[in-house]
């Protein structure tokens, strides 16, 4: 697989930052990392169509290989434990900005209770304190407050 670079503009834009060097993650850290994202997503039963759509736009906005987009695609979320898409894997840059990416992809259709239990565990399991998940859940309300009413204002008929 060759190995793309991360597209910094998108992700400096969706995340604020980067960190310096940042590398782009192996294969098997990429699909461990879409494959938890894919199961918190589907915490509320399923994938929605605007969650997919989302999640697909992300990955590919992101620089992820074509090939790992498509396994992750594949996934069935069901089949698996969240704790073995976690495992080693530990509170870092990457694993709040998953926990960040599954608020925000699940905001599309709605944060159900299931995908906030989902997306709990998660933060549990890589050892991220309670009140960092709240911030970081509140930043995203706040950010698609902001994008709301940016688009009401800038794009008249505006239609979220």
């Amino acid at each position: 697989m060759a190995n793309q670079g991360i597209n910094t503009i998108y992700a400096k834009e969706r995340y604020g930052s980067m960190p310096d060097g940042a590398q782009p993650p192996s294969a098997d850290r990429a699909i461990r990392y879409g494959k938890a994202l894919k199961m918190i997503l589907a915490g509320d039963g399923e994938v929605s169509a605007k969650e997919q759509k989302a999640f697909l736009e992300h990955g590919e906005m992101m620089g992820i290989p074509a090939d790992v987009i498509a396994t992750v695609n594949a996934f069935d979320p069901r089949r698996e434990k969240l704790e073995d898409q976690l495992r080693g894997l530990s509170d870092c840059v990457p694993a709040r900005r998953m926990l960040y990416d599954a608020i925000r992809i699940a905001m599309t259709d709605g944060y159900a209770d299931r995908e906030r239990a989902m997306t709990r565990k998660a933060a549990e399991l890589l050892g991220i304190d309670k009140d960092v998940l709240e911030a970081i859940e509140g930043i995203v309300s706040v950010e698609d407050a902001l994008r709301t009413a940016r688009g009401k204002l800038l794009t008249p008929g505006y239609n979220s």
